[in-house]
């Protein structure tokens, strides 16, 4: 399980960044930086801690009725292009869909990955081999495209029938990986501080008997990563211990 540490000396950035006086010169973080190209290799990191899950929650990933169309973001670090990438998939399918005229369609960024078919009954793990090259550092986008036939009923009723559930702790991408990605980077907080449920989960350090402008400084620090980073409704906690699991440790001196 990774939790990455943000300490003062890159709130000097985030701070900076985020002031009305630099917006008109600050032209954004580097998401991207390039980086020399390795041999490949095939060993993926498949540890649940390591999985690159989807900016999505739970349910964001449950998809109901005859059709569906969604799409994610993902980060993709700069180390993670040297090598190769799946997509892995914990999906569980309700009894009423029909197998054989049912099935779920995968694009990343706008490229056809492959199809599955839904097969109802446990949940159970897909997993789609993507093209080399098809990947950019910084964000990427996979879209899901979701067709569900009900086994015996055509009726309006029966559509609420229909539902596919992705699990977000279990899905996500995996990398073969052949380079140390730096934690002091603000790339690799955002690629590696989203929970389970896909939101970034930024925990403030106070320690006791902190000064109210140290208290003021670490929520400005929030809200600059917040929005430097594109956090969509981030987890924020603040107290004088360390948090557990995926997740950033803010602590500014």
């Amino acid at each position: 399980m990774i939790r990455q540490h943000l300490t003062s000396l890159a709130t000097v950035g985030l701070l900076f960044a985020a002031s009305p006086s630099a917006a008109s010169t600050f032209a954004g973080f580097v998401l991207a930086p390039q980086v020399k190209v390795d041999t490949e290799t095939k060993e993926y990191f498949q540890d649940e801690g390591q999985i690159r899950r989807l900016i999505a929650d739970k349910q964001d990933l449950f998809f109901t009725g005859e059709t569906a169309n969604r799409e994610y973001p993902f980060v993709v670090l700069p180390s993670e292009m040297t090598g190769s990438a799946k997509l892995i998939l914990t999906l569980q399918t309700a009894i009423s869909v029909a197998p054989e005229r049912s099935a779920m369609r995968i694009f990343v960024n706008d490229r056809d990955i492959g199809s599955v078919n839904l097969k109802s009954g446990d949940a159970h793990q897909v997993e789609l081999e993507l093209p080399k090259g098809l990947l950019q550092p910084g964000y990427n986008a996979v879209t899901v495209l979701m067709d569900q036939s009900h086994r015996v009923d055509c009726s309006v009723e029966a559509t609420y029938e229909l539902w596919t559930q992705i699990d977000p702790a279990r899905s996500g991408f995996v990398f073969t990986r052949n380079a140390m990605d730096d934690p002091s980077d603000v790339s690799t907080l955002l690629a590696y501080s989203r929970d389970v449920n896909g939101h970034a989960a930024i925990n403030g350090l106070i320690p006791r008997g902190a000064a109210g402008e140290d208290i003021d400084r670490t929520f400005a620090v929030v809200q600059a990563l917040s929005i430097l980073g594109h956090f969509d409704r981030p987890v924020v906690t603040v107290g004088n211990s360390a948090g557990s699991g995926p997740g950033i440790d803010l602590v500014v001196g």
